[in-house]
Parts: C-alpha cells; structure tokens; sequence
C-alpha cells in the first residue's frame, strides 16, 4: 500500500511564493516551524517577508542555532549547503542531486543550438586556461551531441574547535544534453580517476579552491558577484589528519609519469600543503 504524503511547511513555504510569484534564492530552510535564513527579515523590502508575520521575527546568532543539538548542527550544515547552491548557481556551478555533487555546466551554445565547451582562464603561478566542460559528439553523427565531460566536486561542512569547514574533493560528472546525469559514463569516470594522480586531483582542487573565493576573483572573474553570506578561505592543514608522504606513491610511478607529477617547483606534496 503506497503512503499518502502530507504537505510539508516547506511544501506551504514554496507554494505562497509560487502563489505571489516571488522569485528568491533558495537559501532558506525551514527549521521548527519557522523560517530559518541569514537574510534580515526586518527588511521589508525583502521579497520573503511577503509571507511571513513580520511581528514573529527573532534575530539569532549562530552560535544560537548550531550548539543546542547534534541535530540543531547538522540543519546548520544544511542551511550553510542551502547557501553554498546560491553562492555557486551565479557561477553556473550546478547541484546535480542524484550524485550527491556540484558540476560546472556549459553556458554557450552554437548557431545550431547545441552546447558548446566551457574553458575559464585563470592564475595561480601563471596564467592557464582550464577546460571545465568538454562537449563530446556523437561518433556515428557529429552534428548531435552525445554528452558532456563536466568537472565536478563533493563537499562537506565541518565544525571544528569552533570553527567552520569546507571541505572539498574534485570529481567528475558526464551530463546529457538535457543536462541530466548520464548513468551510462561511470566507465568514463572510472577510467579518469584510475589516471589521475596527486598533480592531477591538487590542481583540480586549487582551481576549484580560487574560482570560489572573493578576494581573488572579484577582478579575475567578472561574472562573479560576491555571495555576503559565505565566504571561502584558504587551504588549511590539520596535524591530526593521517600522513601519507608523496614520494611513497611516485616510487611505484614509471620515468615518464614521475617527471609529470612535478609542478614549476619541484613534487607537488599534496599531505604537506
């Protein structure tokens, strides 16, 4: 027997702005039977405070939330990925949900309307260009697209002595034209990942790590329109976290591989950053 589902208070939510034709990020939650976001909510200019009773509004800090409940954390943690999906949808970085990932997506398409590769130049020693989505034709007729390569990246919010996380980890995703996952390309990524090697994943990683940051994007990527509510850092190193030395791994590499797995300043020492 299938279970009737009841309206949710999210479901309500979306529904009276859907009703008033309200179009808003989506970097709110419902938490307790309130609305839960970093907007303030006394302004009432606010497209939100349409559907709210402006006399239920109570300003909290962070710290309010967050520590009174393993539970109360991890629906902070879901508020700060709620932020993190508006912070990156300006950046054409998308939530692809049925892989748990975010994935750049193309952005220009033909004459003939179909999607086109995505490169983004950037500079963290030199000046490079960095393709972040490869459209791959269709081999039998090269006037279609068959799918498209898109780098990709996990994250996760951490709280630790009391400070805030992200943590990141590169990965790969291959999209339909539709934009849909391609369930059909996980050989693909497979093949990528068996491939890569410290180099590879630290570069990805360092890429993904300045094309999220303001401070050094703000003149670098024009597209880009600073996100109030969360800001990235830089890299940091936990003398906790298990060690395992570079050289172990390129002593089991051929010639050839190991002199690729070196940056303009020698091993790229990924456990040492």
């Amino acid at each position: 027997m299938k279970l009737k589902r009841y309206p949710s208070l999210f479901d309500y939510v979306v529904a009276a702005l859907n009703l008033k034709e309200i179009r808003f990020p989506g970097d709110w939650i419902v938490w307790e039977n309130s609305i839960l976001t970093f907007h303030d909510l006394h302004e009432t200019t606010l497209p939100l405070t349409e559907i709210i009773d402006l006399g239920t509004v109570e300003r909290l800090s962070c710290d309010e939330v967050y520590k009174i409940s393993i539970d109360a954390l991890s629906t902070f943690k879901f508020l700060l990925k709620r932020c993190l999906e508006t912070k990156l949808h300006k950046l054409k970085i998308k939530w692809i949900k049925e892989e748990g990932f975010f994935a750049f997506i193309p952005i220009n398409k033909d004459n003939k309307g179909r999607w086109e590769s995505r490169s983004i130049r950037w500079t963290k020693t030199k000046q490079a260009k960095r393709t972040v989505v490869d459209v791959r034709r269709d081999l039998k007729n090269d006037e279609e697209v068959f799918n498209i390569k898109c780098l990709a990246f996990r994250t996760r919010f951490e709280y630790l002595d009391n400070c805030w996380y992200l943590a990141i980890k590169p990965d790969w995703g291959f999209l339909w034209p539709d934009l849909h996952v391609s369930q059909i390309a996980y050989k693909n990524i497979q093949w990528l990942k068996k491939n890569e090697r410290n180099i590879h994943v630290f570069n990805h990683y360092n890429f993904i790590l300045h094309y999220l940051q303001p401070s050094s994007l703000r003149s670098l990527f024009p597209e880009y329109d600073d996100y109030k509510f969360l800001e990235i850092g830089n890299i940091e190193n936990f003398d906790f976290a298990p060690i395992v030395p570079d050289e172990n791994w390129r002593k089991l590499e051929s010639q050839n591989a190991k002199r690729k797995l070196k940056d303009f300043l020698g091993n790229v020492d990924l456990f040492s950053v």
